[in-house]
């Protein structure tokens, strides 16, 4: 049996295999936007790899006989078509979510609005996932007479460059690690007390920069002129830091510590004007919240927001709870730290703890 190609297969396999172009004979009748609108409808994904097109034709008698087909191609296509996502109504941002930190996505969908719509409704999730990330672009095109189709080229916006961004993220990581050795020495205390010591060294070590908070407050949209107290790099490497800083500083502490830890976006119901970040942290299977940068500006270790459920936070934070895990923790609050390093205080102190981050001088609650 002999395989029958049709044009628009022809055409489709030229677009895919980037052929500069191709050639019909003997096609009386055809209508070349009707081989491309086919061609497109059995494969949107060809929409990212064109970007023209133009034919000649030769006639005979008056009637069209050859065509010659032209193709032109974007140069920054992906370079495959399984690197195209396509839409069919059914894309969810929330893939984003689970491929590292993300870099261009390239996506068909005849419903962009929707997308953006998706994009938004992530953007505070991707924030609190991958640190750094400071928001998202959305460039479209296409061909309106061909396709109902639009080509999507999402970026996102980080507030350096990568390359720069994972030299920070790795000498945070690494200052993490040192801070546990000033804070222990040798001595070993179990897994709830860890987030205790934690906010205890960064609330003694660093400071809030005001004057980064207050350029995000005047352009939260701007790529900040200082990124530095937005990363966790501020506060362990150069002792200042913003809500963002903080929290990143006290998630690579907790993964350090091997303590499952996340990043939380939203707002303080006191200030709805500009977005703030904390923690949760998951200790016996239960989720507690932790906000350093409550009381921080005080002269004196603030616990009044360390290891509190839900029910607690919810009096003066906003989140939207639908995209982290629900907090019922209680059990491991300032009280049971303060009992377990006070019935632990000269073995600690003898293998070599730091007395000021135990102990500290002011404990406000």
């Amino acid at each position: 049996m002999a395989w029958f190609t049709t044009r628009t297969d022809e055409l489709a396999q030229a677009i895919s295999g980037r052929l500069q172009q191709v050639t019909f004979n003997n096609c009386v009748g055809v209508n070349v936007e009707q081989l491309f609108r086919k061609a497109l409808e059995k494969d949107p994904r060809m929409l990212a790899l064109l970007s023209g097109y133009e034919f000649n034709y030769i006639t005979s008698n008056g009637i069209v006989r050859d065509y010659t087909i032209l193709l032109q191609y974007n140069a920054d296509a992906p370079g495959d078509l399984s690197d195209i996502l396509v839409d069919n109504g059914s894309w969810n941002a929330q893939s984003l979510l689970t491929k590292g930190a993300p870099g261009q996505v390239t996506l068909v969908s005849k419903n962009r609005q929707a997308i953006r719509q998706q994009l938004n409704d992530n953007l505070g999730r991707l924030v609190s996932l991958y640190e750094g990330i400071h928001g998202y672009n959305m460039n479209s095109g296409g061909f309106p007479s061909l396709t109902d189709y639009e080509l999507l080229k999402i970026s996102f916006d980080y507030i350096m460059p990568m390359n720069q961004l994972r030299q920070y993220q790795a000498q945070a990581q690494r200052a993490a690690r040192t801070a546990w050795q000033t804070i222990l020495g040798k001595a070993q205390v179990p897994p709830a007390i860890k987030p205790f010591l934690a906010l205890s060294y960064l609330t003694q070590e660093a400071i809030y920069d005001h004057r980064c908070h207050d350029e995000v407050r005047s352009n939260s949209a701007a790529i900040p002129t200082d990124p530095i107290p937005h990363l966790g790099y501020g506060p362990l490497v150069e002792k200042r830091g913003i809500c963002s800083g903080l929290a990143w500083a006290f998630k690579h502490m907790m993964d350090a510590a091997r303590i499952e830890c996340i990043c939380v976006t939203g707002y303080l119901k006191s200030d709805r004007s500009v977005g703030h970040m904390w923690n949760m942290v998951k200790l016996d299977n239960q989720y507690y919240h932790v906000d350093l940068a409550v009381g921080i500006d005080n002269d004196g270790v603030c616990v009044c927001r360390m290891m509190q459920p839900d029910i607690v936070f919810r009096s003066d934070h906003e989140w939207n709870t639908a995209d982290y895990p629900v907090a019922y923790g209680s059990r491991f609050d300032y009280d049971y730290v303060e009992e377990y390093l006070a019935e632990h205080e000269i073995d600690l102190l003898r293998q070599g703890a730091e007395e000021k981050y135990l102990f500290p001088e002011r404990i406000i609650d």
